[in-house]
């Protein structure tokens, strides 16, 4: 099961002060392998999650459906973003969403659209 999303906006981007290592362990639960293959190590552990690291730091979705490992990948990676970066998404029945990162931690925000 699960909630189909396209992504509409927004980037997930690491802090420069955070290292590859870090992260691979926040996601995986252990240390990086012993080689020089940090982004591609990630890149391993999460598609499972909808992501992708890319050549700027970047998380990219590359998913289709929401389902329920989002939640533990956002906790995982929160204290190595930059503060202020959100990822937004339209869901399969037109809701707007999206996930603020700020301070290490993150929130799922619901858009609004009114009409006047």
């Amino acid at each position: 099961m699960g909630y189909y999303v396209s992504h509409n906006g927004g980037d997930l981007i690491l802090r420069e002060d955070v290292g590859y290592e870090e992260v691979y362990k926040a996601l995986s639960g252990k240390p990086l392998p012993e080689c020089d293959c940090g982004r591609r190590a990630i890149n391993e552990v999460v598609p499972e999650m909808g992501f992708r690291l890319d050549e700027q730091r970047s998380f990219e979705w590359e998913g289709e459906k929401w389902g329920c490992s989002e939640d533990e990948f956002f906790t995982a990676i929160a204290p190595f973003l930059q503060d202020g970066c959100y990822i937004q998404f339209v869901g399969e029945d037109g809701a707007n969403f999206r996930i603020l990162f700020e301070n290490g931690k993150w929130k799922e925000q619901n858009a609004e659209i009114r009409w006047e």
